[in-house]
């Protein structure tokens, strides 16, 4: 018997929004959101499009593959969102119970924010190993395999300061020549850059440490990271659009839909006559 696909109704461009960010939270595969108008959507691809890239850290990343298909009504437009995971409800289960006993491991309570995020450092780098094969990619891979990519490692590091309250960000851009993430966190009202990839792995052209790439600023990390967007000169949120259009008041992360600065490794491509589109995450980190 084929198994209904979930629904739900839309009023506001706002609603919307909040429905596609809990459909990537709890890695829903397919949903259908009717979208009663009070004014008709130019193009609800890229409406749907915006929506997904003003999904919160570190879920967006989660993302492998999203496909939107519109049936258009006088009244309404009802569309189909379909997502691909890295990892699937079971093991976004996984890893969220892994965190709580992990942290209930390495964090004593009377920690300060400080040594709780070099506590954090010191259990992702000295247990998880980068995967070569380029084929893990998650936080799950992360603590089930003990073995990931950037994206994993990155996403794990955000779940991990995310169980103790130490506001973090998933950052994307070039790490070097290649597509790559990391965090970033916030300490005492300012900003600082974490790679644990690369405080992992060893690099050929410099010392080994651990601490390479621990608490840099904007002016230290550029000498290896480039990306156009970071959250220290955003506060505590990415740019937002003002668009009446858009999703950008409903999202803490806006970011947008086609060149989007906070993603430049990502490549979008729209097929069908604007009935399909699929994003593409790094290949490589």
């Amino acid at each position: 018997m084929t198994q209904a696909i979930p629904s739900v109704t839309a009023h506001t461009i706002a609603a919307m929004g909040q429905y596609i960010d809990k459909m990537i939270q709890q890695r829903v595969p397919v949903l259908q959101i009717t979208y009663m108008e009070k004014m008709r959507i130019a193009d609800p691809m890229a409406l749907i499009t915006e929506c997904f890239h003003g999904a919160a850290d570190p879920h967006l990343h989660a993302v492998t593959r999203y496909h939107v298909s519109t049936t258009v009504y006088p009244t309404k437009t009802v569309l189909i969102v379909e997502m691909s995971y890295h990892e699937d409800a079971a093991q976004l289960s996984y890893v969220n119970n892994s965190v709580r006993e992990l942290i209930a491991k390495i964090i004593n309570p009377s920690m300060h924010n400080q040594q709780k995020l070099l506590a954090i450092h010191d259990w992702i780098t000295a247990n998880v190993r980068y995967d070569h094969t380029l084929q893990r990619r998650s936080a799950y891979d992360a603590l089930y395999h003990e073995s990931t990519v950037c994206s994993g490692y990155a996403s794990l590091f955000w779940h991990l300061c995310n169980a103790v309250g130490i506001p973090c960000r998933i950052v994307t851009g070039i790490g070097k020549f290649d597509a790559h993430v990391w965090n970033m966190v916030q300490l005492d009202n300012h900003w600082y850059h974490i790679d644990t990839t690369w405080c992992t792995v060893a690099d050929q052209e410099a010392p080994f440490s651990v601490y390479r790439f621990y608490l840099l600023t904007d002016k230290e990390i550029r000498r290896t990271h480039t990306s156009p967007s970071y959250p220290t000169k955003r506060r505590s949120h990415w740019p937002r659009r003002s668009t009446a259009s858009t999703c950008s008041n409903w999202g803490g992360h806006n970011r947008d839909t086609h060149d989007d600065p906070a993603h430049p490794d990502r490549k979008s491509t729209r097929l069908n006559s604007s009935h399909e589109w699929i994003s593409r995450m790094p290949s490589s980190a």
